[in-house]
C-alpha cells in the first residue's frame, strides 16, 4: 500500500506587539485578559468527542491562548538573547 500525503495551505496572521514596559508586565497583562484554552478540550478530543469540543471552542473569544513556547529559550542555539513566549 502507496503512502500519500495531503498537503494544504492555511492562512496565518502574525501580530506583533511592541511596548516600552518591562516584558514580564505585558506578559501577565496579557494573560489576565486573553484566557486559556482549557486543557479539557484535548481531553474531549482524544475520546472523538469532537461535537462537544466545537461547541466549547466555538464559546470562547476569538482571540484565546492554545499553549505557550518559550521561543527565547529556542534561538539562544544561534546565540541570541531574547524574552518571547
Amino acid at each position: 500500500m502507496a503512502s500519500t500525503i495531503d498537503i494544504q495551505k492555511i492562512q496565518l496572521e502574525h501580530v506583533t506587539i511592541r511596548s516600552g514596559k518591562d516584558f514580564d508586565v505585558v506578559r501577565s497583562n496579557l494573560e489576565s485578559i486573553v484566557p486559556r484554552i482549557d486543557d479539557g478540550i484535548f481531553t474531549l478530543l482524544r475520546y472523538r468527542e469532537t461535537a462537544r469540543a466545537l461547541r466549547e471552542l466555538e464559546a470562547l473569544p476569538v482571540l484565546s491562548i492554545f499553549g505557550f513556547r518559550d521561543h527565547g529559550a529556542a534561538v539562544q542555539v544561534a546565540g541570541l538573547q531574547r524574552q518571547a513566549i
